[in-house]
């Protein structure tokens, strides 16, 4: 699987629980040689609450490097929870983690945790092969899709 094929799971599972996704076209370069800089993957809508969100995949439990994440997409995501706040605003930074036969794992950081997110990537500090390991705030890519409400739970 590709962050590309992840995107689409998460468009597809907004989409397949009364929702709304769209996955925003990666950035291209215009004809005046202008590149566009994409917020973040996807947008949509899920049970009343605003839908942001920036993913990352990895195709096996290693370490996540932070450079990965540029610094516009994690900032929209704050900004927009600040304006929105939690009751009508899920922004979500995700990273996808293959852990073989039928254990994918997306790794769930959301709203007032995406403080940490940007804090971790101002100090450089990676996010650990061990510790994907030992991390709970997960949900499992279950044909296909990824439960929306067990999200909002998280």
């Amino acid at each position: 699987m590709l962050e590309k094929d992840f995107n689409t799971i998460v468009t597809k599972s907004l989409n397949n629980q009364a929702g709304f996704g769209f996955k925003i076209p990666d950035e291209r370069s215009t004809i005046t040689g202008f590149h566009s800089k994409n917020p973040f993957d996807v947008f949509g809508v899920f049970d009343k609450h605003m839908v942001c969100w920036e993913s990352k995949y990895l195709p096996k439990p290693q370490s996540f490097n932070f450079n990965h994440l540029q610094d516009h997409q994690i900032d929209n995501l704050i900004k927009i929870y600040e304006l929105m706040g939690s009751d009508r605003c899920l922004s979500v930074f995700a990273v996808g983690v293959d852990f073989g036969r039928n254990d994918k794992r997306v790794f769930i950081w959301k709203n007032d945790q995406l403080y940490q997110i940007k804090e971790r990537k101002a100090n450089q500090q990676n996010i650990l092969k061990k510790e994907f390991e030992g991390l709970t705030n997960y949900v499992k890519i279950k044909k296909g899709e990824i439960d929306m409400a067990e999200i909002l739970e998280l």
